[in-house]
């Protein structure tokens, strides 16, 4: 394994090579606590700080974090997604007033498509926002498209939201 060993971390250090054993690929493993990172270990040839795309594993996060503040009545999942300057509205099926969206970036209300209005939180986790990525394309993937690669290349840093949204 790569990276430092830490006999705080001795039993965590089992676990990973038990299940490298199990599953004899490449990877890495980090740890961090209080936005730092605690351990940080790589195998099989794996930089232990090796960057990498993390595929959809943040969409778990977000629908966690999502659910935790709906739970605690902060969101909901009918509000809007973007604040787009929209009417405050009384919701007489949940008892309360809507107002207008959870990001007040500017970008969105730019992109000249109306229908961002009505987008609501359940929309983006039921992936009913309205993009369909097979016409408008994937940002992640974009510089190989037009390269013309079907190669995946390592992801770009650059935010990739409204480069999405602002696509038909």
């Amino acid at each position: 394994m790569t990276g430092h060993a830490d006999p705080a971390f001795a039993s965590l250090d089992q676990i990973v090579q038990q299940f490298h054993a199990d599953y004899p690929h490449g990877g890495a493993v980090a740890v961090s606590e209080g936005g730092c990172i605690v351990y940080q270990r790589g195998f099989e040839g794996m930089p232990e700080n090796a960057p990498m795309r993390i595929a959809s594993i943040e969409k778990a996060f977000t629908a966690a974090i999502v659910q935790q503040l709906v739970d605690e009545g902060i969101l909901h999942w009918s509000d809007f997604a973007f604040d787009l300057d929209q009417p405050t509205e009384w919701l007489a099926s949940e008892g309360r007033w809507r107002t207008a969206g959870i990001l007040p970036y500017t970008p969105y209300g730019g992109l000249g498509d109306g229908r961002l209005r009505d987008v609501t939180i359940r929309h983006l986790f039921d992936h009913q926002g309205g993009w369909y990525r097979n016409e408008s394309g994937d940002p992640m993937f974009e510089g190989n498209r037009r390269r013309g690669s079907r190669r995946s290349q390592p992801a770009r840093r650059a935010p990739l939201g409204p480069a999405q949204i602002g696509v038909p």
